[in-house]
This record gives C-alpha cells, sequence and structure tokens, in this order.
C-alpha cells in the first residue's frame, strides 16, 4: 500500500496550485489514508478499516468498507478522510450498494447523509450543491436521471 489522497496522488501533495510543503490534514486518530489500484476501482485502508471507492466527475463514491476491529473509532478516521477531501476538492460523498440497514441508518440519522434512491440503498453527503442537483436532473453510472432509481 502506498500513502495517497483520495486521487490517488502522493499525500503529502495537495492538489496543483497549492503549496508543496502545506502540512497533511490528520484524521481523529491520525490515521493514514492508504490506497492502490484495484480492477474494481481503488482500494483503500485506515488504521482496521478497509474498503473499495472510486473517484468520479464530482463525487467520491465509497463501495465498500469494512472494519476489522469494531468499536475503535476507525470508521470514524474514514469518513473524516473522505469528507475532508470532499471539502478540499468541492465533491460529494456517495455510499453505495449498502445492505446493511443499521450502517444506512448510521450514515442517515448520524452523519448527514441522505438517500439517493427511493430504496435506500445508496446515500449520499451534499458538499457541492450544483453538483448533487445535476446528478438528479442528469444521472450518472449509479442513477437514473430524474427517476431517484438506481442502475
Amino acid at each position: 500500500m502506498i500513502k495517497h489522497d483520495l486521487n490517488g496522488k502522493n499525500a503529502v501533495a495537495p492538489p496543483a496550485g497549492d503549496n508543496f510543503f502545506a502540512p497533511q490534514f490528520q484524521s481523529t486518530h491520525k490515521l493514514d489514508f492508504e490506497v492502490s489500484p484495484s480492477y474494481l476501482g481503488l482500494r483503500f485502508r485506515v488504521g482496521t478499516c478497509n474498503g473499495l471507492y472510486k473517484v468520479m466527475p464530482n463525487m467520491y463514491c465509497i463501495i465498500g468498507i469494512y472494519n476489522g476491529e469494531r468499536n475503535n473509532g476507525h470508521l470514524q478516521d474514514v469518513f473524516d478522510w473522505f469528507e475532508n477531501s470532499c471539502k478540499r476538492d468541492n465533491y460529494n460523498l456517495t455510499v453505495v450498494e449498502i445492505r446493511n440497514r443499521r450502517f444506512h441508518d448510521h450514515l442517515v440519522n448520524k452523519r448527514g447523509f441522505v438517500n439517493l434512491d427511493l430504496k435506500g440503498e445508496n446515500v449520499i453527503k451534499v458538499f457541492n450543491i450544483p453538483a448533487y442537483v445535476n446528478l438528479l436532473e442528469n444521472g450518472n453510472e449509479i442513477l437514473i436521471a430524474k427517476t431517484l432509481k438506481c442502475k
């Protein structure tokens, strides 16, 4: 695994135009965000959590998350990394194909996500309102335009 930011760039290098030596973001437990390529997207690891995500236009899309040791707070660090990257990059954050209802309820009730579809299998945390409106209007590889139904 190699330390990177969410776009796969070196973790200490902020987006173009910023000071290269700017301090790196630190999560709650000061855990690194590690990433490696996968044929399905990008694999990540933060402490005992690992998962898979994709970078899409105006969006980081978490496909799956697994925490090998429950209740150690490392899930908070995962969301620290994704949410701070969303704020930095002006992206929205989605979690898709949620099969665990308790996890869905946790995202909606405690982490500020809203349902992206009528079934509640996909959620989004909005950081970029125009991109969110565009997603609802035009759809993407996840959402069918103007339907609140996923593909």
